[in-house]
């Protein structure tokens, strides 16, 4: 049975939106709800707070001590590799991760992104296609994510999916959200309307916000369907045309030292 891991990526550095983590829905912090929220997943066997060595993130570092988590100071650029070096300090199987700007990402579907990591050690890479922007957690394979930092040459890996949902390299397993979970939402926090957007969520939530569910914000939204107009405008970012271009080809003129590699990590 493999050791499954919850890492945190959260850095200091937004433009858009500066300092975003320590703004405050309610009285807690964005980081801390994203915390609170990864320490209500079952099965995890350790929450880590993944963050750089600039000064800058030490404010979430205290953070995370007082939540009584890990954390982990890496690269700042690279955030592939800054997760696999994590997970091997912490002696994790495999993970699921979450950035910490999305601090209405669904625990429930992480339970279940979790249950798969744990019992079957083959899977490279889980991923929930039908979920909202800023809900759905991914899960890694420790080794595949080795295999993929010596893979690449790209040190900017803050958009790191492209470089491990590769079916044709990769155990990549796409996982069917939940009937029900499925709303029409924009729920990370990229932007000052997406900020305005969770006030106004928590606004109409009784509850600890760190509790809310998307049912919950499916009823919320249904009965305040204005509240979309806050940040519905707005596209999220990916990854560049050019990037992906140079991604296709590297992984079609070298298939046969990608398939070595894997097999290397995976072997050890």
């Amino acid at each position: 049975m493999n050791s499954v891991g919850f890492l945190i990526t959260a850095r200091l550095k937004s433009s858009r939106l500066p300092m975003k983590l320590l703004a405050k829905i309610g009285e807690q912090e964005i980081i801390r709800h994203v915390i609170r929220r990864a320490k209500s997943i079952v099965g995890i066997d350790r929450v880590v707070l993944c963050t750089s060595h600039n000064i800058q993130d030490l404010p979430l570092i205290e953070i995370a001590k007082e939540e009584g988590i890990y954390y982990f100071s890496g690269s700042e650029a690279d955030v592939l590799d800054r997760l696999g070096q994590a997970a091997s300090t912490f002696g994790l199987d495999a993970f699921v991760s979450m950035t910490g700007d999305n601090p209405a990402f669904c625990a429930y579907h992480a339970t279940r992104v979790a249950d798969l990591l744990r019992c079957d050690e083959s899977i490279d890479y889980v991923y929930i296609p039908d979920l909202p922007i800023g809900t759905a957690v991914y899960g890694l394979n420790t080794c595949a994510v080795r295999a993929a930092c010596e893979l690449k040459t790209e040190v900017d890996t803050e958009i790191w999916g492209p470089f491990i949902n590769r079916p044709k390299f990769f155990s990549v397993h796409p996982l069917q959200a939940t009937p029900g979970f499925q709303i029409p939402a924009r729920l990370t926090i990229d932007n000052p309307e997406d900020y305005l957007f969770m006030l106004a969520l928590a606004s109409h939530f009784k509850g600890d916000f760190s509790s809310l569910t998307l049912p919950d914000i499916g009823r919320i939204i249904q009965e305040h369907p204005e509240l979309t107009r806050i940040n519905g405008g707005i596209v999220q970012r990916g990854a560049s045309e050019e990037l992906l271009a140079t991604l296709e080809a590297f992984f079609t003129n070298n298939e046969t030292r990608i398939r070595e590699i894997i097999k290397r990590h995976k072997k050890s």
